[in-house]
């Protein structure tokens, strides 16, 4: 995978500075590149591999890289802005004189301006409608996207492409951040009809016959790669009259590989959304997806996020055995996509329905994230082998997103409306928005976390932007997993922590309760046992731990009901851990992987855990009780009716329920949520889990505590609950009914 962002530089106003020359001057690093107008730079980030820890490294490589650049560029009075459009751009600004002083872009400009023949003409319609013409394609350069890469085999790539095209819509929906142009409320992500139009080569007339335009979403799925080079080759004419002196046929008769620069130059003229890249990494050929559909920014923590979301979504569609371009109409993605750019996160739209019925069905596009598409998501980022930590911290940003529909777009328009409504221009507006917005950029909480923008401050510059030390105080910010603040010089502003925007406070409460009603009273409850026991004369291996038992002796249908009794509302705080996922927005108990959505494999990963643990587990038993440190383990003592068997089997599934839902799921999902390092969370599950066994002695208590660790390390490299499950209840199961079949009628087995 790689990553480019193009940035915008403003100053301590807010407004654009045309200084790109002089602001790389100082950085002085490859990674750092022009881009079209003197106020854009472009940010390369090296290629990485999918797998482990690599979001927040990609997030760290970017603090890093953007506090580097935004502190050299305070030396010439301007900053790093990563959003969209900068909405104080104007028209003034976006003119042929602004353009980079590179002779590809006065070329590309100068070819682009000679095909069309006549001015550019900008018409969009919107909340408000824009209409201006423009004498060169300086237009584009207010459109700053991120650029998400994905290297795939040539058999791979129709798959990938067409999953790309079919999410395009919920990438926009989720993450726009282009609202304003030339001082107007346009569409939510104005970057797609803008650079549509101002590099759009085409005539009035042209357009009126059905030509296409260099900007393109398509008009079809693919079967292969070839298609799309052979279609840009076949609609759209060279636009660069710059030739190779490589003969490709004769390269390849001599056993090379082209470079085919012809085609890769070519290929870079026409704007596809996602747009297929031919390349050479150290000699070997390689295809590419270049996914072009977002906008810039708002954070670091935001950019990662939405590359999570999009490679994790479009690895699980590529590879469903249905896929999803077979159930929905390319028009409909197309037309999907213009309404996400039209209305973001308030976008409705057409996604096949569930199940094999067939047909489209119309919704929000936050619930379809939410409901369908970010547990896709996941399971395609376990795919990749990422930390299941990261996966969820980076997907509950769009979650996040999703339940308070805030993105980009959202906040900045509600920011404007503030700024109006408390007595500035609109001019002035704008600027305060995108001062108010460099602070929280820089401060790195996602954006749905941010508090209102500017409303009240009616004086010149809005405090806290931070172009540098010589303009404002610095803002200082790190990656953080939960809670925290930023601090700006107008002072301090809370931001709400992941988890359905719920305060620490209520968190920690929460979880106390929840483990107050379940498995932390159990703990209590062991460990008072555990004291009885000890303080009992005589040894531990000569007393009893009785696991299943009779409530009512001599009466099997009275004893029948208060088991299925106990059974029942022992999973009442599984029902409480569901509703509580249920209210933050996290789809339920599949925020912790147990669910239907891999019964098989998760069976199959529970069954070979049993078999490792099992094995181990009665071994260490036998060796602690023989050493007088453990009490004899009575798993069932039920009488010999019909419904023993059945009872203890449902004994088993409902204790491993209950054990690994709350222990494992929600308890490191709270901890995590609540700041706690990924060991001391490992620490807590493993020790609570050990301590309500410690009725059982000092091996229940270590033993279990062992478990617990693996457990913990396992749910983190799956990122499912379902295959711990499903081992919990094997083990149960064994030990419940293997007991009941063969105590008393085999030596090495303790018998109370």
């Amino acid at each position: 995978m790689g990553l480019e962002i193009e940035l915008n530089l403003a100053g301590s106003d807010g407004l654009p500075r045309m200084m790109n020359a002089e602001v790389l001057d100082r950085i002085a690093s490859r990674d750092f590149q022009t881009e079209l107008g003197m106020f854009n730079l472009e940010v390369n980030i090296a290629p990485h591999r999918l797998g482990g820890r690599v979001l927040d490294q990609l997030a760290e490589e970017l603090r890093t890289g953007l506090g580097y650049a935004h502190r050299k560029a305070a030396e010439v009075d301007a900053g790093i802005v990563m959003i969209g459009i900068l909405p104080t751009l104007d028209a003034g600004d976006l003119v042929s004189a602004n353009l980079s002083d590179v002779d590809r872009y006065v070329l590309l400009n100068d070819q682009i301006v000679a095909a069309r023949g006549e001015d550019f003409t900008l018409d969009i319609e919107g909340v408000e409608h824009l209409s201006c013409t423009s004498s060169s394609i300086a237009p584009e350069a207010a459109c700053t996207s991120v650029q998400l890469h994905l290297q795939v085999t040539p058999g791979r790539f129709a798959r990938v492409w067409n999953a790309a095209q079919a999410v395009a819509a919920v990438q926009i929906a989720v993450g726009a951040n282009s609202p304003f142009l030339f001082g107007k409320e346009l569409w939510r992500e104005s970057r797609p009809p803008l650079f549509q139009q101002a590099t759009d080569t085409r005539p009035p007339e042209l357009q009126a016959q059905g030509v296409r335009p260099r900007t393109w979403f398509g008009e079809r799925w693919v079967d292969s790669a070839y298609e799309l080079f052979e279609e840009n080759l076949r609609y759209f004419p060279a636009l660069l009259p710059i030739c190779d002196d490589e003969e490709p046929l004769r390269v390849l008769d001599d056993g090379g590989v082209p470079r085919l620069q012809e085609l890769v130059l070519h290929n870079g003229t026409v704007y596809r959304w996602n747009r297929p890249v031919y390349g050479l990494a150290d000699g070997v050929p390689h295809l590419r997806v270049e996914n072009r559909v977002l906008p810039a920014g708002p954070t670091v923590t935001d950019v990662v996020a939405n590359a999570a979301f999009y490679y994790g979504l479009v690895r699980a569609l590529a590879e469903e055995p249905r896929p999803l371009w077979t159930r929905m109409p390319f028009e409909t993605a197309a037309a999907n996509f213009e309404n996400a750019c039209r209305y973001g996160i308030e976008a409705e739209l057409e996604w096949p329905r569930p199940g094999r019925g067939g047909g489209l069905t119309r919704l929000p596009a936050v619930k379809l994230v939410r409901d369908e598409l970010l547990p896709l998501a996941a399971a395609g980022l376990e795919s990749w082998n990422l930390e299941p930590a990261d996966r969820d911290f980076y997907l509950g940003v769009i979650e996040g997103r999703c339940r308070r529909r805030v993105n980009g777009a959202s906040w900045q328009v509600d920011a404007f409306h503030r700024a109006l409504d408390s007595g500035l221009d609109r001019r002035a507006a704008l600027a305060a928005v995108t001062r108010r917005y460099s602070v929280l950029m820089h401060a790195d909480e996602p954006v749905h976390t941010w508090p209102p923008g500017p409303g009240t401050d009616r004086s010149a510059p809005v405090p806290g932007f931070d172009p540098g030390p010589a303009v404002g105080q610095a803002v200082t910010a790190g990656p953080r997993r939960a809670g925290g603040s930023v601090r700006a010089e107008a002072g301090r502003v809370s931001g709400p922590v992941p988890g359905g925007g719920l305060p620490r406070g209520i968190l920690r409460s929460e979880t106390l309760i929840v483990l107050a009603l379940s498995l932390g009273a159990s703990a209590v409850s062991s460990l008072i046992s555990f004291t009885g026991a000890l303080t009992k004369p005589g040894g531990l291996r000569d007393q009893a731990a009785n696991l299943n038992s009779s409530y009512a002796p001599g009466r099997p249908w009275l004893d029948l009901a208060w088991q299925l009794f106990g059974i029942a509302t022992a999973l009442v705080p599984v029902l409480l851990v569901a509703h509580l996922l249920l209210r933050e927005g996290a789809g339920g108990l599949r925020a912790i992987g147990f669910d239907r959505t891999r019964p098989w494999p998760d069976l199959r990963r529970g069954a070979l855990l049993a078999a490792g643990i099992g094995s181990t587990g009665l071994a260490f038993y036998l060796l602690v009780r023989a050493s007088g440190a453990n009490l004899t383990v009575v798993p069932e003592s039920l009488p010999d009716v019909w419904w023993k068997y059945p009872v203890l089997v449902l004994s088993a599934v409902q204790n491993s329920v209950v054990e690994e839902v709350i222990v494992v799921g929600y308890l490191l999902r709270r901890l995590d949520q609540l700041g706690w390092s990924p060991l001391g969370a490992l620490a807590a599950s493993s020790v609570l889990r050990g301590s309500y066994h410690l009725y059982q002695g000092i091996g229940g208590f270590v033993g279990n505590m062992v478990m617990g660790v693996v457990f913990v390390l396992l749910y983190r490299r799956w990122g499912r609950v379902g295959p711990l499950v499903a081992a919990h209840a094997f083990l149960d199961i064994v030990a419940f009914v293997g007991y009941g079949l063969l105590a008393g009628k085999v030596g090495w087995l303790p018998t109370a």
